[in-house]
């Protein structure tokens, strides 16, 4: 009775490295997938959507996958969108994005769990923060760096249409996932 205890708890300790391993991947690959917002020279990553699509599927334990995530960059590890291989990311303009990241994979699972949303409309709205909440954090540190203006036309404006596609993608996941279930 007491090896299978043991042997289960193993079993356990895999299931989270697994988990953990195959979600930083995951990340690490949609920010390396860049769709070119047309008209703009502005490129757009698929890591906001990655942070969702973690969310959906995992719900609070995605929040241990983007904590991971952003520690192993903190040791160096080349996994954020620009490729940079610097423990001063946090430091960085950007930094208000990734931890906008840890900021809504800890919000937005508690608030799926509450509300329970079932027509596209409510789990578009409530998806709705995972962008709003990384796009606020990342005009926040934006603005520390540039000013409140300089923020917004660089690191807010030229993104809301492709948050808005992203939301859209996410919610219609949700919404095969949720039924699938």
């Amino acid at each position: 009775m007491d090896l299978t205890i043991k042997n289960q708890k193993r079993i356990d300790h895999w299931k989270i490295l697994l988990t953990l391993t195959v979600g930083i991947c995951f990340m690490t690959l949609m920010a390396k997938i860049r769709l070119i917002i047309p008209t703009t020279s502005i490129q757009l990553s698929l890591q906001s959507l990655s942070v969702s699509m973690l969310i959906i599927f995992l719900g609070k334990k995605a929040y241990w996958i983007v904590l991971a995530y952003l520690f192993l960059a903190t040791l160096g590890v080349p996994l954020l969108a620009d490729g940079s291989i610097t423990p001063t990311w946090i430091l960085s303009p950007k930094a208000g994005y990734y931890v906008g990241f840890l900021f809504s994979s800890l919000i937005v699972p508690q608030l799926l769990a509450k509300v329970q949303p079932r027509t596209f409309s409510q789990i578009w709205c409530c998806l709705a923060l995972n962008e709003t909440v990384i796009l606020c954090s990342g005009f926040l540190v934006l603005s520390y760096h540039f000013g409140f203006f300089q923020a917004w036309l660089l690191g807010v404006w030229p993104y809301i249409l492709g948050a808005l596609g992203k939301i859209t993608v996410a919610t219609s996941i949700y919404k095969i996932y949720s039924y699938s279930g």
